[in-house]
Protein backbone atom coordinates (compact mmCIF):
# COMPACT_ATOMS: atom_id res chain seq x y z
CA UNK A 1 0.00 0.00 0.00
CA UNK A 2 1.25 3.32 -1.05
CA UNK A 3 -1.12 5.87 -0.32
CA UNK A 4 -3.01 5.90 3.18
CA UNK A 5 -6.78 5.55 3.66
CA UNK A 6 -8.81 8.73 3.07
CA UNK A 7 -9.54 9.47 6.77
CA UNK A 8 -6.34 7.74 8.21
CA UNK A 9 -5.51 9.17 11.33
CA UNK A 10 -1.88 8.77 12.99
CA UNK A 11 -1.70 8.06 16.40
CA UNK A 12 1.31 8.20 18.95
CA UNK A 13 1.76 7.52 22.77
CA UNK A 14 4.55 7.65 25.38
CA UNK A 15 4.94 7.41 29.28
CA UNK A 16 5.93 10.64 31.15
CA UNK A 17 9.50 9.38 32.08
CA UNK A 18 10.29 8.93 28.58
CA UNK A 19 9.63 12.48 27.66
CA UNK A 20 10.21 14.88 30.79
CA UNK A 21 13.86 15.31 30.74
CA UNK A 22 16.53 17.98 31.09
CA UNK A 23 16.20 18.76 34.89
CA UNK A 24 18.18 21.74 35.05
CA UNK A 25 15.64 23.39 31.98
CA UNK A 26 13.46 26.19 33.07
CA UNK A 27 13.12 25.27 37.05
CA UNK A 28 12.72 21.43 37.13
CA UNK A 29 14.15 19.46 39.72
CA UNK A 30 15.04 15.91 39.87
CA UNK A 31 12.62 13.59 39.93
CA UNK A 32 13.11 9.66 40.49
CA UNK A 33 14.07 9.03 36.86
CA UNK A 34 16.75 11.35 37.37
CA UNK A 35 18.22 9.73 40.47
CA UNK A 36 18.39 6.00 38.21
CA UNK A 37 22.33 5.83 36.98
CA UNK A 38 23.14 4.83 34.11
CA UNK A 39 26.18 4.06 31.82
CA UNK A 40 28.77 1.69 32.45
CA UNK A 41 27.05 1.75 36.59
CA UNK A 42 23.64 1.08 35.29
CA UNK A 43 22.38 -2.17 36.15
CA UNK A 44 20.64 -3.94 33.31
CA UNK A 45 17.00 -4.21 32.58
CA UNK A 46 16.67 -8.30 32.17
CA UNK A 47 13.35 -10.32 31.67
CA UNK A 48 14.50 -13.16 33.19
CA UNK A 49 18.23 -13.84 32.95
CA UNK A 50 18.37 -11.98 29.46
CA UNK A 51 19.22 -8.64 29.26
CA UNK A 52 16.53 -7.00 27.03
CA UNK A 53 17.57 -2.98 27.08
CA UNK A 54 19.60 -0.24 29.22
CA UNK A 55 17.70 2.85 30.06
CA UNK A 56 18.34 6.06 28.58
CA UNK A 57 17.58 9.23 29.69
CA UNK A 58 20.31 11.26 28.46
CA UNK A 59 19.10 12.46 24.83
CA UNK A 60 15.95 14.54 25.69
CA UNK A 61 18.23 17.66 24.76
CA UNK A 62 20.46 15.67 21.75
CA UNK A 63 16.42 15.41 19.87
CA UNK A 64 15.54 17.94 17.14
Amino acid sequence: MSVFPQGFLWGGALAANQSEGAYREGGKGLSTVDMIPHGEHRMPVKLGLEKRFQLRDDEFLSRP
